[in-house]
Formats: C-alpha cells, sequence, structure tokens
C-alpha cells in the first residue's frame, strides 16, 4: 500500500499462489472461488471429472455429472443413455428399443409388435402394415415377405398372411401355388390339390379354377397369368344402370355412373365409387370366386358433401380405411375393424383447398396423392404444403400407424416435386419400390423407384416410360403412345401396370420382360379395346373383339382379372392366359413330355420367343408371335 499499488482479488476461475506476479487461468472444463491460492482449488464442471489439478474430461456417453467437483460421473440407467458431457438426470434419455421418461424413472422395453427406432422416444410406435416386430427392445420392424401383409403391431411372421393362390414355404417366403394347386384362404396354409383329374393355372386361389380342360396334351401350349396375351380373354359386363344384379337380383340406380374402383388386397370385395354418390361393394362368396355371382352392397353417401364427387378412391392395406378424390379435397372413410358397415365409418378430411387428382396406399399404409396447385391449403394447420407451386406427389403418413381420427398435423408429410410435369393419378407397388403415375402433360406415364424401403422417396429417381405425346402405338416403352391416360395402377405382382388409356378407349399394359427388371426393357399391349370405335353395352366378347367406351378407373385381382369402368359400365377383363392352346405347328416344337398339372414344356422355333416363367413350376414355356 505505501508504495501505491493495489492489490485486487483473482476473479473466479484463476488462481495466484505466493510469490506469483499474476492469477493464471484454472484448466479447461473446470472453476475456481473468487481469490483463489492455488491450482488445486480449480475443481471440474458439471458434466466433467478429474482431480483438482486437471485434466477434466467430459462424462462419456450414458453417464452425467450434476455438481462440481473431483467426483467422478453418474451412470444413467440401463434403459437409458446421455451425451457426453450431461449434467443432469434428465439428460438421460431412453435408448432404442425403450420408451417412456427417462430420468429417475427410466424406460421399459418395446413390447413385440411395437419398436423405438431412435433415443428419447416417449412411447414406442407400432409397426406398420406388412411388417412385424417378434422380439422385446426392438428397434426396426421386420418387412413381411413378398405377396403377404399383416394388420399393424403384428408380433411375428406368422402375422403375415399370404395372399390367396399363394403359401408359406421354407424360409418364410409366400411362393404362388403351382399348377394344379390352388388357395382359397389368406394366411400361412398350405395350397390345396385340384380334384383328380383337374389341374390349374399358378396362383390360382379358388377350387373353381381348376379342371380338366387345364390338362395339357402333347401338342398344346400353355400361357401364365402372369404374361397377358390380348386374344384370350374375354370381356363381361358386370354391372350397368338399371340391370338387375346375377345373384342378388339388386336392382342398379338408373343413375349409376361408376368412376373408379379399387379392391381389397386380399380380392374378397370390390369397391365402386359413382357419380350417384353411392359405393357398389362387391363380395364374392365362399363357395363362388367369381365375380359375376357376388353379393353387392349399396352405401349411400349423397348426404355427406364432402366427398362429393369421387372421382379416385383407394383401399388401404388393411382394408381398414378408403380415401377419396374429390378435386379439391382428400377424404377418408375409417372404421375400426373390417366387420363395420362402410355406411358408419368415420369421416376424416386430410386435405382441402387443393387441386388433386388420383391416389393411393403403399405396402406401409402410407397414402400417396397427385397434386398440382398453387397457394394451396391443408386441414388442421398442416403447414408442410402451403405455398407450394406446380407439381407434386404429395405422401401422408399416418399417425401411429393408422388412419382413425387425429389431428392431421400430426401425420408427417413428404413431397416429391416433378417439375414440368402434371400428375394425374398415381399407383404404388406391392413391394414399397416403387410408384407409377399417369404424366398428362405428355400422355405418359413416369416411376418414381427407389432401391430400399428406408430410402426416402425425396431422394428416389424418376423415370419417364412414356412421354411420345398423343397417339396410339404399342410395343417397347420408348416409341409407345397412349391417348389422354386418366387412371392406373399396378398387378399385385409388381411386374406390370395398367393404364386406362381413355383417348384410346382401350386398357393398355406396360409390361417388364422376365429377362430384365429394368421398366426402360418394358413393352406396352393392349389388353382390350382400342381407338377404332366405341362401344356399349353389347360390345362385349373376346379381348380383341370386345370394344370400349371412355374407359376411366381400374383394378386387377392376383390372377389379372382386370376390373375397368367403362362409361356406365363395370367390365370383367377375364384373362383365360391359363389354358391350354394348340400350338402352331409351324412356329413350336413340342418335346416329348407334357404335364398333368397344365405345364406343358417347349423349345422355341423361328417366330417365337422363349421366356423365363416368373412362378416356378417348370422353367420355360414358348409364347407364339403373330
Amino acid at each position: 500500500g505505501s508504495s501505491g499499488v493495489v492489490c485486487s482479488a483473482c476473479p473466479a476461475g484463476k488462481y495466484k499462489g505466493e510469490n506469483e506476479t499474476q492469477c493464471t487461468d484454472c484448466p479447461g472444463n473446470s472453476s475456481s472461488p473468487f481469490a483463489s491460492t492455488a491450482l488445486v482449488s480449480c475443481v471440474c464442471d458439471v458434466g466433467f471429472s478429474g482431480p483438482h489439478d486437471g485434466p477434466c474430461l467430459p462424462c462419456q456417453a450414458g453417464k452425467y455429472k450434476n455438481s462440481s467437483g473431483s467426483l467422478g460421473c453418474t451412470a444413467c440407467l440401463n434403459s437409458t443413455t446421455s451425451i457426453p458431457g450431461s449434467i443432469s438426470v434428465s439428460a438421460c434419455v431412453c435408448k432404442p428399443g425403450y420408451a417412456g421418461t427417462g430420468g429417475f424413472v427410466g424406460c421399459s422395453p418395446c413390447s413385440p409388435g411395437y419398436v423405438s427406432g431412435s433415443t428419447g422416444m416417449s412411447v414406442c410406435e407400432a409397426c406398420p402394415f406388412g411388417s412385424y416386430q417378434d422380439a422385446e427392445g426392438g428397434t426396426a420392424c421386420e418387412s413381411c415377405p413378398t405377396k403377404s401383409n399383416s394388420s399393424s403391431a403384428s408380433t411375428s411372421i406368422f402375422n403375415c398372411s399370404c395372399f390367396r393362390g399363394y403359401e408359406l414355404t421354407d424360409g418364410a417366403v409366400c411362393t404362388a401355388c403351382t399348377r394344379g394347386k390352388y388357395k382359397n384362404t389368406t394366411g400361412t396354409q398350405q395350397c390345396l390339390d385340384c380334384p383328380e383329374g383337374q389341374a390349374s393355372a399358378v396362383a390360382s386361389d379358388s377350387v373353381d379354377d381348376c379342371g380338366a380342360d387345364r390338362i395339357c396334351q402333347p401338342g398344346d401350349e400353355v400361357y401364365s397369368p402372369q404374361i397377358p396375351v390380348s386374344n384370350l380373354g374375354t370381356v363381361t359386363t358386370l354391372m350397368r344402370s338399371s340391370l338387375s344384379w346375377v345373384k342378388t337380383g339388386h336392382l342398379m340406380s338408373s343413375s349409376f355412373q361408376p368412376r373408379d374402383v379399387t379392391l381389397s388386397k386380399t380380392g374378397e370385395y370390390a369397391i365402386i365409387a359413382s357419380d350417384d354418390n353411392q359405393l357398389y361393394i362387391l363380395n364374392r362368396t365362399s363357395s363362388s370366386r367369381e365375380w359375376a355371382q357376388s353379393t353387392v352392397q349399396v352405401v349411400n353417401l349423397s348426404t355427406t358433401t364432402t366427398l362429393q364427387p369421387m372421382l379416385y378412391i383407394a383401399l388401404s392395406p388393411d382394408s381398414l380405411t378408403l380415401a377419396i378424390s374429390s378435386g379439391t379435397r382428400v377424404t377418408t372413410l375409417h372404421r375400426n375393424n373390417t366387420a363395420v358397415s362402410w355406411a358408419t365409418a368415420q369421416i376424416s378430411t386430410l386435405v382441402s383447398g387443393v387441386q388433386v387428382f388420383g391416389l393411393d396406399f403403399g405396402h406401409d399404409g402410407s397414402l400417396l396423392f397427385c397434386s398440382n396447385s398453387t397457394n394451396s391449403t391443408v386441414d388442421s394447420s398442416v403447414s408442410n404444403i402451403v405455398n407450394n407451386t406446380g407439381a407434386f406427389i404429395e405422401i401422408f403418413y399416418p399417425k401411429a400407424n393408422t388412419w382413425a381420427s387425429g389431428p392431421a398435423s400430426e401425420h408427417a408429410l413428404k413431397v416429391v416435386g416433378l417439375p414440368e410435369m402434371q400428375p394425374m393419378d398415381v399407383a404404388a407397388s406391392s413391394d414399397g419400390l416403387f410408384f407409377a403415375f399417369i404424366d398428362g402433360n405428355v400422355h405418359g406415364v413416369s416411376v418414381v423407384s427407389r432401391t430400399s424401403t428406408s430410402m426416402s422417396w425425396t431422394s428416389a429417381s424418376v423415370l419417364r416410360l412414356i412421354s411420345n405425346g398423343n397417339g396410339y402405338i404399342n410395343g417397347l416403352v420408348e416409341a409407345a403412345r397412349l391417348s389422354s391416360p386418366t387412371y392406373l395402377t399396378v398387378t399385385l405382382d409388381d411386374l406390370s401396370i395398367l393404364i386406362s388409356d381413355t383417348g384410346n378407349n382401350a386398357v393398355r399394359m406396360i409390361s417388364r420382360t422376365l429377362t430384365s427388371s429394368s421398366w426402360t426393357d418394358g413393352e406396352v399391349l393392349t389388353l382390350a379395346g382400342g381407338p377404332d370405335s366405341a362401344g356399349s353395352a353389347s360390345s362385349d366378347g373376346s379381348q380383341t373383339s370386345a370394344v370400349l367406351n371412355q374407359t376411366k378407373g381400374l383394378a386387377a385381382d392376383s390372377n389379372l382379372k382386370v376390373m375397368v369402368v367403362d362409361d356406365i359400365l363395370l367390365r370383367l377383363l377375364n384373362d383365360t392366359m391359363s389354358g391350354c392352346v394348340p400350338c402352331p405347328s409351324d412356329s413350336l416344337i413340342p418335346r416329348s413330355e407334357y404335364y398333368i398339372s397344365g405345364s406343358c414344356d417347349y423349345r422355341c422355333s423361328a417366330g417365337s420367343r422363349d421366356v423365363q416363367d416368373p412362378l416356378g413350376g417348370h422353367p420355360r414355356s414358348c409364347f407364339y408371335i403373330s
């Protein structure tokens, strides 16, 4: 003091020993009290641990420290974890596979059928349709085998029900019933033998598909039901205005004007949306698998203005939700179980004030719909798509894996932008790897594909298949032409895309070749109809002679029986592509053996092509090229 020097205490976080001239910073991640006199006064901060004189290191992941000093870090409960350097037990959150409040309380493992894929989950999520989890503490759901489906929260691969016509085989694979067998139920049951002296096509789903005429003789040719041949099937009228229904005697409304049709994944029933604001539900009976012998149920929705008009419809994989596009909104009808009538289903508006077109459900229960709008708005404050400009395929994911009631803002939304395109209808594959859509700008069809179901659709690739403008040309996709296509669907085997080619009054198909999985190698052919003329109710007949008129919605069951809306009619393209047909003597050379199961074996000669049977059975079938 006598020299005029004023001494001041070292601030917190510094220290100064005797004979030292200035205060020194404590080591990193440590601090000291005001006026500290030694290095040992520096103690580790909260979230860090070490000796008094350092170094102080952050608590490892899964630990925390809520006080300063040299004490060690405290471990979180076994069901929880934390980030490095955590300062409180509240930082201990649930590990993947667990859910709860964390902290002192801890977390509980997810039950089978539920998963938690990230840290900090408060509630385990149910496995979506088409998947399962058989273990406790699961972090991801396992996909059901191809050609099968399951309900939400399934706990075993045995909850994955193989479609009709398919059985569960070794390796948990749903395999098509071989020729001479059938399976008329969904589930893990095995295929049954046809009655003695009868045979059936591959993937037959009814004993009615068995017949003595299915037994091929030497010199016959067999067509697989998965490889359409346009001159073998028939076109018949199932429904029309004022037409008495074949089995029930139900008299159709004189204003019956079908617009779209959708089928349940199991093929049990079909739903037809009509412009008279009614749903017509066709149920195939247990005794007959013929659509013409179905029972019919009518659901009157004329008092529900939010559903009108019903332009496009789609049924969810679990058959609990029907989505309806009315041009300016997307609405769902949801029921808690399949025993509940659609007439009492809960109605929810997902999107309104948007220009919307076709829609479809994905393999995981997500809902895809086409949008071409500016300044669109969405119900319940889903702001993600507000002010979108241009064309989009928009994808809703259901809250808690169900389309039951819940604020729309909790439905996650992803958008796939489609510059310079006009999506009109969309159809998703069964395996979740692609969806196809109609591009109205070029009278075309495009495909959006990804390499795995874990890849976001926003990272998928867009491939234009047909983009040559208005016309009518079959053959390779690169040269094919359509005219004002309006609806499309993907077959259950994911090998073909069926198109309602409205401007040509035809049902067209893009089919991938059996030797290449690429759509760019696909071919376009006409299943029925054509641009020459428009038909009427009397224009039934073979697929080559029947005439269609202004085709609209369409759907196909597992045996490629195609329902198509045709002006005021519902038509059925019944492909009898599995019968035996005499081989052209100048183009096919039969070998010495044939099979009672219905599979003849040939080697091909000039003018024919040899293609692999996609569903197993005998390896080759010859197809005559006329």
